[in-house]
């Protein structure tokens, strides 16, 4: 599933590194999450430690529970079991609380968490040792072609040429991203454009997920929505 970020050939681990037929190699983590920069991507940095821990607060208070489930529901484990469909990519995983809420529900798959925030994949790759991480950036994915039967993207930046090469064929796309704002104003339900400012200061928390749209669609040459 994974390629190398060098030479874009097949990456395969081998104990502590990941290693392409070329030579390239990248050390894993005592966390266990992989580094797979893009060559001149040093100056992104993503969340820091700070906004990681708040946004991995505010997640663990339940309030984003009901989009996890939706989620969920909508990648169905024996329907895809059927076709024989079992990897899943969540782009912009941040500290992995939905990559990690996913795997829950996907015995046996090979669940992959990316995001270009250091920060925030140590955070996930501690907590969630069940699941695979690593640190890359959406706009070049250390992902192979073809290869990934669901890929998620949760108020993350993505790249959709790079969700459409990824994806197999018939495979599925699932984008979370915030509605429309109300005509009057940021009400204290509608959800925050950026994860990382979780909770919006003085707004309250929000309760209902009216503003969401989640956006499903298969790898057909589309952009994957509906």
């Amino acid at each position: 599933m994974l390629r190398c970020p060098v030479c874009r050939l097949s990456l395969a681990r081998q104990g502590k590194r990941y290693r392409c037929v070329r030579g390239h190699s990248f050390d894993v983590a005592r966390s266990g999450y992989v580094n797979l920069p893009r060559s001149g991507s040093g100056r992104c940095r993503g969340d820091a430690l700070a906004m990681v821990r708040r946004r991995r607060a505010f997640l663990e208070t339940g309030h984003y529970r009901p989009l996890l489930e939706e989620l969920k529901r909508r990648v169905p484990p024996s329907h895809l079991a059927q076709h024989g469909l079992r990897s899943l990519l969540d782009v912009g995983c941040g500290e992995g609380y939905f990559t990690a809420g996913l795997a829950e529900a996907l015995a046996g798959w090979e669940v992959w968490g990316i995001d270009i925030s250091r920060d925030a994949v140590d955070v996930a790759a501690r907590r969630h040792p069940e699941v695979n991480f690593a640190v890359a950036a959406a706009r070049d994915l250390p992902i192979l072609d073809a290869s990934v039967d669901v890929a998620v993207s949760t108020f993350g930046p993505h790249e959709p040429g790079e969700l459409r090469r990824v994806l197999r064929p018939g495979g599925r796309l699932l984008v979370a991203s915030p509605g429309a704002r109300p005509a009057g104003g940021a009400s204290e339900n509608a959800l925050p454009r950026r994860p990382a400012a979780w909770p919006p200061s003085g707004r309250g928390s929000p309760r209902r997920l009216d503003p969401l749209i989640i956006s499903a669609g298969e790898a057909n040459g589309t952009d994957g929505t509906e």
